[in-house]
This record gives C-alpha cells, sequence and structure tokens, in this order.
C-alpha cells in the first residue's frame, strides 16, 4: 500500500497526464463541493517548480523526484489551522486513497504550520497572497521494487495488517 508507506516512495519518470491529475482534484472536491470561493489546487509538472518545492523546508526533500505535484490552497488565508482543516484532511485522504486506486504513489507534505515555509511555496507556484498553502502532494507511478512487488506479497501485507486493525463487535469473530 503505498499511501501507508509514504516515505522512501522512488517514481518513474513517466509523466502523469493531467485528465489523471484531474480526477485526483475531483475526488478531493467531493469534500467540498459547496465551497466554490476557498479551494484552488495548483498543479505542476514543471521540474523547476518541483526543485524550488523541494527546497522549501526540511520535510519537502522527498518531493524532489516526484513527477507531479499539487498544492491545494485555500482562501482567505489565515494563521492557524481551524476546525475547518478536518474537511481539508478528509479531501486530501481521498486524493491519496483515489491515486492508490489508479496505482499512483504519493506523499503528503503540510505546509500549515510554517510560514517561512508556506510562503517558498506560494512563491515557487505562483500562488496569491489571498490563498494559504497548505501542503505539498507528491504523484507519480512507484518503481517497482521486485522484492515488494512479487505477485500478492503487498496484498497479503495489507491484508494482515487490516484483520489485525478492524475489529467487528456484533459479530462474535473478527474480520
Amino acid at each position: 500500500m503505498e499511501i501507508a508507506k509514504n516515505a522512501g516512495i522512488t517514481y518513474k519518470q513517466t509523466p502523469v497526464a493531467n485528465g489523471t491529475l484531474v480526477k485526483v482534484i475531483k475526488a478531493a472536491m467531493a469534500s467540498h463541493l459547496e465551497d466554490e470561493k476557498g479551494w484552488n489546487y495548483y498543479v505542476s509538472k514543471s521540474k523547476e517548480a518541483i526543485a524550488e518545492l523541494a527546497e522549501s523546508g526540511e520535510n519537502a526533500a522527498e518531493v524532489k523526484d516526484a513527477p507531479a505535484v499539487i498544492v491545494p490552497v485555500y482562501a482567505p488565508a489565515k494563521e492557524a489551522p481551524t476546525a475547518e482543516d478536518v474537511e481539508r484532511s478528509r479531501a486530501i485522504g481521498n486524493m491519496l486513497v483515489l491515486m492508490e486506486e489508479i496505482g499512483l504513489a504519493g506523499t503528503w507534505v503540510s505546509v500549515m504550520c510554517d510560514e517561512a515555509q508556506q510562503k517558498k511555496v506560494a512563491e515557487a507556484m505562483h500562488i496569491s497572497s489571498e490563498f494559504m498553502p497548505m501542503g505539498i502532494l507528491t504523484l507519480g507511478y512507484p518503481e517497482q521494487d521486485a522484492e515488494e512487488d512479487k505477485p500478492g506479497k503487498m496484498k497479503k501485507k495489507a491484508e494482515e495488517c487490516f484483520r489485525k486493525k478492524i475489529h467487528f463487535v456484533d459479530t462474535l469473530g473478527r474480520y
């Protein structure tokens, strides 16, 4: 499960189609369709912009090899996260789940609590000052690791994890 691993993803340098990027953003928008003003998404496949994002903060090093990035932003820009951020987290989760379903891997790099990093991200992506960058979502097709991607190995590992973590209280047995 690539979304569960996040750190250390190695990407193929296969471009991610614009239509695929739009699908991922549509998954995010499912949680906030009525909020037409606040949400916007800045998307880039530019090596230069991605390199700048990778230099935006210590937590952004993984961004450098991503074939594409999405930077969700919210208006009006504000100083600190609020309860609205629960909805934003849900939107980001939706994107990560869809990415896995369509064969993409990615990492979420939050920038919400680092004003200096937010400024660097905004500059790299040419984001208007009316918006607050929330983070950087990397997207790409993962390189296949011969050991990790043997048929069924990842599926079996994920299944074992699910069995340990899911508990039904209305039945006698466990999942």
